[in-house]
């Protein structure tokens, strides 16, 4: 097998000395390709005539072309997947040698090869004749790695420092750029590492292709900015002007609240220009570099605006429902405009919030208003004391806070009055103003500062979780529970105790988005994630709650990197992400518009049923009664020495199969109890299923 894979590193190598033909990838694209309808809705033969703009983004890639870099910084919506596996299949067919695919990580490598590239080989026949099946022993292509005569083709993962520093490779495709860490493994920027692969081979081409992020913080921005910017140029469509021009969103107009009369209105004539003229204009447009010089990358920037499948009309209505909402802002400019969104990073000034409270919410604190649809609670833990919020959810992520308290004593003593505190409060029932009594659904609690305390705490209790806040971005609020490993006796359990990573840069993020929101001009009406709080809160709840700021200084990498800084007590603001991951956990994340419209119907009517509602909306079913977990005895698992590491599970929502006499029962989801049922019964086992 080594002598095979030398073998063919070997001929690569040399492949990649001899002369290339004179051939331009589009050419031989429009000749050969053939999309399967697995990865596009139009499939049959590659017609470049459909997306004029991508011949000279798919030809500088041709080894004709002096190009060594080329940069795609576009939307979603205008075939940039296709161009760069139209390339790839050249490099395969036309242009043999080694070379190598890097996605943000190894799973979506896999994943692009399973559902793009390998779909897309099998129905072109030259690809499907000059790359070897996949198979699994006699050194043809594996699923992330794929043979051809002078060459191969390798995928991986940016978060593998192994993956990026085996092979030299001659053609490169960074691909989701901005999905890249900033650092792998603590070897440095994985951009560089991959472009070090290259060093070996003078004719080398590296291809960088992402949808941006945040502005300051993208990195194929940043490549964009380095190279020559070049822009498609398109006719104005009317005979008596012809005005070229950049198609810019500003330039869109329509009638608020009726899409459907979207133009683009021309920047010399002023006249509106129709979706249905996109075409003709595509096919007369010319790329333009506007920062052309000697050495610099060539460089695309290309939107939805040019895309033959998406409309003015889609783009308006696309832009409404985003208006008010950060979140989805960031996604229409990111993936419609192809551009940088640009975040504000603060919260609004604490005395702003606090007046705000007095002025529009006519709660109090510990009164639930009869908008909140259910309850979850974050606990963050210090040394002398325990703080805990109580949030209501309603319709629309909208939250409410509930209250704020402290419990004084030490937590290192899990008998402490303050833990005892904390457990009445797990236990409280809290009134609407109906008189309906929610009980809180989640308690996350940070096991951060005191592991084994917590997990004590949390052992029996089935409505309460462990947490542990991760730094870093794109970090979701709640992960999937994760196992650490100790060693008791002299044996490793490696599922000692379970928590759940909570995602607190980006969920700080959010929730200071969320704090700048406004209300109606009635005064009455809320954005989606609106944030409201009694009228008699502290001002040291507010100033905690915005006592973070966000910074940026330079990685390894040379990138700008973004970080939270203190700039006070900061505890109301760890307690609201720790709520927010318990509201997850509870489900609030799968509710959809018709699913938060059933649960607030059901708690309008009188004394409703306080918990479980949650899981027949995302469940459709009834709940399941199963019993909780009796805390250990003294000495077994749970109290052995410090952590060793983490392991991640395998499944979001895994179970445990016990054979424990039961304890006394509680509710959970209706689908995740029925999985562990039917899990123990094909294992033959009886006895009780915990989640």
């Amino acid at each position: 097998m080594f002598a095979d894979a030398g073998r063919t590193w070997g001929e690569a190598f040399a492949a990649g000395l001899e002369p290339d033909p004179d051939l331009k990838v589009s050419e031989w694209a429009a000749a050969h390709v053939v999309l399967p309808p697995e990865v596009t809705a139009r499939p049959g033969p590659w017609d470049n005539a459909l997306v004029p703009f991508g011949r000279e983004i798919q030809d500088v890639l041709s080894p004709s072309h002096p190009a060594e870099r080329v940069v795609l910084m576009k939307s979603a919506q205008v075939a940039g997947t296709a161009f760069a596996t139209n390339w790839l299949m050249f490099v395969a067919c036309a242009a043999a040698g080694p070379a190598m695919v890097v996605q943000p990580s190894i799973d979506l490598a896999r994943a692009f090869s399973v559902e793009k590239l390998g779909p897309t080989i099998e129905a072109t026949a030259i690809a499907r004749k000059r790359v070897v099946e996949q198979k699994s022993r006699d050194g043809g292509s594996a699923t992330r790695f794929k043979r051809f005569p002078g060459g191969f083709l390798v995928l991986t993962g940016a978060n593998s420092a192994a993956g990026l520093r085996q092979r030299s490779i001659r053609y490169l495709l960074k691909d989701d750029l901005d999905g890249w860490p900033d650092e792998v493994d603590g070897e440095g920027d994985p951009s560089d590492l991959a472009d070090k692969r290259c060093e070996t081979f003078w004719n080398r081409k590296i291809f960088e292709v992402s949808t941006p992020t945040l502005k300051g913080f993208s990195k194929i921005e940043k490549a964009f900015e380095a190279s020559d910017k070049r822009f498609y140029m398109v006719r104005c469509p009317h005979p008596q002007c012809g005005h070229e021009q950049r198609l810019v969103w500003e330039r869109v107009q329509w009638t608020k609240g009726a899409p459907e009369t979207a133009v683009y209105v021309c920047a010399g004539c002023g006249a509106d220009i129709a979706h249905k003229h996109k075409p003709a204009m595509l096919a007369g447009g010319r790329w333009l570099a506007t920062a052309p010089g000697p050495g610099k990358a060539v460089g695309f920037h290309i939107s939805a605006l040019y895309s033959p499948f998406v409309t003015w009309e889609q783009m308006a209505r696309k832009h409404e429902a985003a208006e008010g909402d950060p979140k989805a802002e960031k996604v229409f400019t990111n993936t419609y405009l192809g551009e940088t969104f640009e975040e504000r990073g603060e919260a609004p000034p604490w005395e702003a919030l606090a007046e705000r409270a007095r002025a529009a919410d006519a709660y109090r604190r510990n009164t639930v208003p009869s908008a909140a649809c259910f309850l979850t609670a974050g606990c963050d833990v210090q040394g002398d004391r325990l703080e805990v919020e109580v949030v209501g959810w309603a319709p629309g992520e909208v939250a409410y806070s509930i209250d704020y308290r402290v419990f004084y004593g030490n937590t290192a003593d899990a008998d402490d009055p303050c833990w005892r505190a904390l457990a009445a409060l797990y236990e409280e029932t809290f009134f609407d103003s109906r008189g309906a009594a929610l009980p809180i659904e989640v308690l996350a609690v940070d096991e951060g500062y005191r592991t084994q305390t917590v997990q004590t705490f949390v052992r029996g209790r089935m409505r309460a979780i462990a947490v542990k806040g991760v730094d870093g971005w794109k970090v979701p609020v709640l992960g999937r529970r994760a196992y650490v490993q100790f060693k008791e006796n002299g044996r490793t359990i490696k599922r000692g105790h379970a928590y759940y990573p909570v995602g607190t840069w980006d969920a700080k993020r959010e929730i200071y988005d969320r704090l700048g929101l406004a209300p109606g001009a009635d005064g009455r009406s809320v954005p989606r994630g609106y944030c409201h709080f009694p009228a008699d809160y502290p001002e040291d709840y507010f100033r905690g709650l915005t006592a973070e700021t966000l910074i940026s200084d330079e990685s390894k990498g040379g990138y700008d990197r973004r970080r939270w800084k203190k700039t006070g007590r900061n505890e109301p603001l760890d307690c609201r992400v720790y709520a927010w991951a318990a509201a997850c956990r509870a489900g609030m994340d799968k509710l959809s518009d018709a699913a938060w419209a059933a649960l607030a119907a059901e708690r309008a009517a009188a004394g409703p049923p306080a918990q479980g509602d949650l899981a027949v909306l995302w469940g459709g079913g009834p709940l399941a009664a199963v019993p909780a977990r009796p805390a250990p005895a003294a000495g077994t698992a749970g109290d052995g020495e410090a952590a060793a590491g983490a392991i991640e599970d395998g499944e979001a929502e895994a179970v445990e199969i016990e054979d424990e006499p039961p304890a006394a029962p509680v509710r959970v989801a209706a689908p995740v109890a029925a999985a562990a049922v039917a899990g123990a019964r094909r294992r033959g086992m009886r006895g009780r299923v915990a989640i």
